[in-house]
């Protein structure tokens, strides 16, 4: 695939999703298999929670179709939150404040459902395998309780980067 200023755009929910598995050392025990089929079930929620957004969908939809690129989008994984804004300044140049307010929501809630989709810490009786669950809102960005120490500190430095 050829390097475009898309590329990041495309890149980031799979790279804030890993960042985010990677953010606690508990599950550094996964393996890269399942891994990858956490993150794709994340940012498969996503795209269905915002299935009304035309550059939402087409984004997730281009995030996932590249799929055998996620190894090498897994380099230098340290760098995601330097990335950020540099990705939030794209898509606010290119589609404007509604798809920038949209696109916060989508990397904030892909690392909210990675981090739910373990839920070490106050697990909650199981329901049917719908996926982690998804805010109300753009604006119901809440972290969860049930997650690790860990998930939480870095649930906070992602949501200070993307609305700073």
């Amino acid at each position: 695939m050829a390097k475009t200023d898309n590329d990041l755009v495309i890149k980031l929910p799979f790279r804030v999703g890993l960042w985010m598995v990677r953010a606690d050392e508990q599950r550094g025990i996964l393996d890269v298999k399942m891994e990858r089929a956490a993150l794709k079930k994340a940012i498969e929620n996503v795209a269905l929670f915002h299935v009304s957004s035309g550059f939402v969908r087409t984004t997730l939809a281009k995030t996932l179709a590249h799929q055998d690129d996620w190894t090498d989008w897994a380099h230098d994984i340290e760098t995601v939150l330097s990335d950020c804004p540099v990705g939030l300044e794209m898509v606010r140049a290119q589609g404007g404040e509604e798809d920038l307010k949209l696109y916060r929501a989508v990397l904030m809630q892909a690392a909210i459902c990675v981090a739910e989709a373990f839920q070490e810490e106050t697990p909650k009786p199981k329901a049917p395998d719908y996926g982690p669950p998804l805010p109300r809102s753009a604006n119901d960005m809440g972290i969860p309780d049930n997650i690790s120490g860990n998930e939480k500190k870095a649930l906070g430095e992602l949501r200070a980067v993307l609305w700073k």
